[in-house]
């Protein structure tokens, strides 16, 4: 159920990167205030307001708007090590509640863009929000880490754990199939979970509106699949070579890691409606417009 409310909230985007610039457009278009806090301000779009700071080592964060009712944390690590990941899922989350609770903020909530990575299942088993979570890497662990500070703050949390997010100005699946750098594995069926960037936003935005949402979704589309299947049908759509088949041997560690089928059960019994349920409808105007660089 939809809460009923008069528009005009004051929202902040904290790490307001891709995902968090295109949430803060969307909300400022229903007219509410929107400020987004980065390091860098100058690629914030015009209806965002900017706030510029940084979350991993507190700086500006003594400069955040007053009265806020929502707040959004999109941050993503700067790099792929273990200090990045800590600084942008731990640290980060941890100086931003810091300072809310010090300015005595009256927050109705804050939600935190996790990620399905924190799941580790390796026999394509389903998984939802009840299933162990046991990441096999360093940004996993500290994302649940990040969760559990949201979770313990004073604040109503809710953590959304995205799957791989696709969509426009994100084609390297494109790129790497269009050039013939994908492979198919031999052994097993190895499954892949997707979700359109359009969706990111709009789940954001009506997780926003429910009057109570739950304290942890998954968001993935609807159709978890054989991640041969995708590259198949993806060269096909490209014209490009098929997809060789490979063993184990020729994948790292970081390619075999997981292997599972997230459900979206919840949000969609919350009222959400995708907007791509499946990777045929979010990806066929990504390949109608792409050009192979």
């Amino acid at each position: 159920m939809y809460e009923s409310r008069a528009s005009g909230l004051r929202v902040l985007i904290a790490g307001c990167g891709r995902l968090g610039s295109s949430l803060g457009a969307v909300l400022a278009e229903q007219a509410h205030t929107v400020w987004g806090l980065r390091r860098r301000t100058d690629e914030l779009p015009d209806e965002i307001q900017p706030l510029e700071g940084d979350l991993a080592s507190g700086r500006g964060l003594s400069s955040l708007p007053p009265c806020l009712d929502y707040v959004f944390y999109t941050a993503s690590s700067g790099s792929s090590s273990a200090e990045g990941y800590k600084a942008a899922y731990l640290t980060g989350v941890r100086n931003l509640l810091e300072t809310l609770i010090k300015q005595q903020q009256t927050i109705r909530r804050v939600f935190f863009v996790s990620s399905t990575g924190v799941y580790s299942q390796q026999s394509g088993e389903w998984v939802d929000e009840d299933s162990p979570t046991c990441p096999r890497y360093s940004a996993g662990e500290y994302l649940l880490q990040g969760e559990d500070l949201i979770g313990s703050s004073p604040y109503p949390g809710t953590v959304v754990r995205l799957a791989g997010i696709y969509g426009p100005g994100r084609v390297r699946l494109l790129d790497r199939v269009a050039r013939g750098k994908e492979a198919c594995l031999q052994e097993r069926t190895q499954y892949t979970n997707l979700i359109h960037s359009t969706d990111c936003v709009a789940i954001l935005n009506h997780l926003m509106h429910l009057a109570e949402p739950s304290r942890l979704y998954i968001a993935a589309d609807c159709e978890p699949t054989d991640r041969c299947i995708l590259l198949h049908w993806l060269a096909d759509q490209l014209n490009a070579p098929k997809p060789q088949t490979l063993p184990a041997s020729h994948f790292s560690s970081r390619q075999l890691r997981s292997n599972k089928r997230c459900s979206s059960q919840r949000l969609l019994q919350s009222g959400y409606e995708f907007v791509y349920p499946t990777f045929r409808q979010g990806y066929i105007s990504l390949v109608k417009d792409y050009q192979c660089p």
